[in-house]
């Protein structure tokens, strides 16, 4: 079942930086009038934006990624964005949990088809413990392929 790979991929994708980087917002990629990646960079978690492209981070702790035009093969790419409530920090399991359940709601819609029949699995980027503290509260939704084969064109379209 996917779900038990998105747990799994919560564990391997990483965490979104503390809010201490400077890494968080950068952006060495260039953009076109739509905002759409042309030629790509390391991009700042605190940058990336729906429908951006990107590989896999190589850290534990995502401070930036490397994106990629969307016509290029990349490893994922954001479908959506969102904020979780304001309040104390309510532990990694709990926010893991969240930022899945709220990217798993948002599939559908994103990406045209049913999450349980897509060949498509979720890489959530959430705050830290530290971004938290700092009033970070957004939740990423990265898409890629089950498989790990690359995906070579913007699913959002």
């Amino acid at each position: 079942m996917k779900w038990r790979r998105v747990l799994v991929t919560l564990a391997l994708f990483g965490l979104m930086a503390t809010g201490c980087s400077t890494e968080i917002s950068t952006d060495e990629s260039t953009r076109n009038d739509e905002g759409e990646i042309v030629e790509g960079g390391d991009v700042g978690v605190f940058v990336l934006a729906i429908g951006d492209c990107f590989d896999d981070a190589t850290t534990d702790e995502v401070a930036s990624v490397k994106t990629l035009p969307c016509s290029s093969p990349h490893d994922n790419q954001v479908y959506a964005a969102l904020d979780l409530p304001d309040g104390d920090w309510p532990g990694v399991e709990t926010v893991q949990l969240d930022a899945s359940l709220a990217c798993l709601d948002r599939f559908e819609a994103a990406l045209g088809e049913p999450y349980d029949t897509s060949p498509l699995d979720i890489a959530p980027l959430y705050p830290t413990e530290g971004s938290w503290g700092a009033g970070d509260r957004e939740v990423l939704c990265a898409v890629y392929n089950v498989d790990l084969s690359k995906l070579t064109t913007s699913l959002l379209d």
